[in-house]
């Protein structure tokens, strides 16, 4: 089995270009690099795909908290599933998760500060990604409860590639908005 590892590292030299490394390696010790420079403007070029990402991301918390509020079955039925939670602990995570996800999706749609609002929805869809790929290994079974019960989502490979991408999605979204914050005015 053929494992890939991509390391990705932004930094500014002093002629104001930013260097971008990717370094893949194999398990063989296959290790390759590839660099490219790009001027300041690449990132005003592409400001489209921020503003649509962004946008899009904050909608689905929206969404998604909306719709465990209106019904949190499912989500209660996932985390009955975990062996360490008791029944208090459920209901507290069951109330909470979808009042965070609606205040996050809120104040993304507010751009509320930006930065910290975005850095917690990485956290938080971390937080997603790690139960998913909890859930799927330990063989969780039915819905996870992730758009209440009018999206099924079953815990698979779909649901960690899902999870994956939105971290990785927001996760350039924050870096980008902490790249926007440190520029001078």
């Amino acid at each position: 089995m053929q494992v890939l590892f991509l390391f990705i590292r932004l930094s500014k030299d002093d002629s104001d270009e930013i260097l971008v490394t990717c370094n893949f390696m194999g398990i063989e010790g296959m290790h390759r690099s590839l660099t490219t420079y790009y001027s300041d403007n690449f990132w005003a070029k592409y400001s489209y795909l921020f503003v649509v990402l962004y946008y899009l991301v904050s909608l689905m918390f929206i969404a998604a908290g909306l719709m465990k509020i209106y019904d949190t079955t499912g989500l209660m039925k996932a985390l009955q599933q975990v062996a360490f939670l008791n029944n208090q602990l459920i209901v507290i995570v069951a109330t909470m998760l979808p009042l965070l996800e609606l205040g996050l999706g809120v104040g993304l749609l507010l751009r509320y500060k930006p930065a910290v609002t975005l850095g917690l929805a990485s956290g938080l869809l971390l937080a997603f990604l790690i139960f998913s790929l909890y859930g799927f290994f330990r063989g969780f079974s039915g819905d996870c409860g992730c758009f209440g019960d009018f999206v099924k989502n079953r815990f698979g490979w779909g649901m960690i590639a899902r999870n994956f991408l939105l971290v990785y999605a927001t996760g350039y979204l924050w870096m980008r908005e902490l790249h926007l914050q440190s520029r001078p005015n």
